[in-house]
């Protein structure tokens, strides 16, 4: 829609369903991709939106879901460039489909994790929930839950690329009795984003819409090796679920 207006070549991945029908308002996902700077001079754009697309293909279509990937116009998700794109790109969705306002996600892994963080709280207003999976620069937690966004936070504590303490310090400060925040902390995993978790993700996006009590939603909760607890825990040591 304002292709002519942004820098470089805006491109993105689409899913739409086959039962997609224009008189139904229609939840939409915004998948955002990992990667990172590539080439000599570090400008090029390693990853694209088709990347991301293979990881929420399933749950979208199980859910008869639009989903929408991007291909960052520079390398990291934050800035004017990337923040020009998606503004855009929901503009354009709005445009073509008869979008539910009030059921529409932002997820991403690794670099797209990142992404989240800059483009969640950016446009906290827009989103009913939001998903980093194997993130960093975490930002914006706040702003989030003022605005009543859901938050899921995934990561593996033996991520060899993202270690996991700086994220987790990052977290844990938020985890309050009435934050409507998760992190999903599991082992074995380093820096992959496996179909169970993307998944559990879509089952927190299942419950998650603008406007729905807080009083709702599970009290924050950290899951560990697939275990859930009522409070911050050390993976490492034992305790009763």
């Amino acid at each position: 829609m304002r292709a002519d207006k942004l820098k470089g070549s805006p491109r993105y991945a689409l899913f739409v369903p086959r039962s997609y029908d224009p008189n139904k308002p229609t939840p939409l996902v915004i998948g955002l991709h990992g990667g990172g700077a590539g080439g000599a001079d570090g400008k090029l754009v390693v990853g694209a939106g088709w990347n991301a697309m293979s990881f929420y293909l399933r749950p979208c279509n199980a859910r008869d879901w639009i989903c929408a990937c991007p291909t960052a116009l520079r390398p990291g998700w934050d800035g004017p460039a990337n923040d020009a794109l998606i503004d855009a790109l929901l503009d354009e969705l709005r445009g073509l489909f008869n979008i539910d306002e009030n059921r529409i996600y932002l997820v991403g892994h690794s670099m797209g994790g990142a992404g989240v963080w800059a483009q969640g709280p950016r446009l906290a207003g827009t989103w009913a929930a939001v998903a980093a999976a194997s993130s960093y620069a975490v930002s914006g937690i706040p702003r989030l839950l003022e605005s009543r966004t859901g938050v899921y936070v995934y990561h593996s504590d033996d991520d060899p690329r993202v270690p996991v303490a700086d994220l987790r310090r990052a977290v844990e400060k938020f985890t309050t009795s009435d934050a409507d925040l998760v992190l999903d902390l599991r082992h074995g995993f380093k820096h992959a984003f496996p179909s169970d978790i993307v998944e559990t993700i879509f089952a927190f996006f299942d419950r998650h819409a603008r406007g729905t009590p807080r009083s709702s939603f599970a009290r924050p909760r950290l899951r560990t090796n697939g275990a859930t607890f009522r409070r911050w825990h050390d993976p490492t040591a034992q305790s009763a679920s």
